[in-house]
């Protein structure tokens, strides 16, 4: 268990091998995430949306009903996802190099 971040609606807990469990009233499900990397972050954003950050620079982002499928399948970075941070049409990650990586939402 590396981060717990509880949302409107949920309690999210990641941790190692991209495992991500959702919890709520009615119990705790295992989500499928678009990576087998370890999970270091995760943030909900002002409107809703969850985003989880990953090694090697992964971006994975709720869907209901499909898991965490990751966002940024272009982005290739050796460093791990460390705090995201999330607005209305932008998404800024902070790695573990220190390097921040910028994307617009679409």
């Amino acid at each position: 268990l590396l981060a717990i971040e509880s949302t409107k609606e949920w309690l999210f807990a990641v941790g190692e091998g991209g495992h991500i469990r959702r919890m709520g009233p009615k119990g705790a499900t295992l989500e499928p995430a678009g990576t087998q990397q370890d999970l270091y972050c995760i943030t909900e954003s002002p409107d809703g949306l969850v985003w989880v950050g990953a090694g090697e620079g992964r971006l994975l982002q709720y869907v209901h009903h499909q898991g965490f499928p990751r966002a940024n399948r272009g982005v290739v970075h050796r460093s791990a996802v460390l705090r995201i941070w999330c607005k209305k049409d932008a998404v800024r990650a902070l790695t573990s190099d220190g390097t921040i990586l910028l994307g617009t939402r679409a």
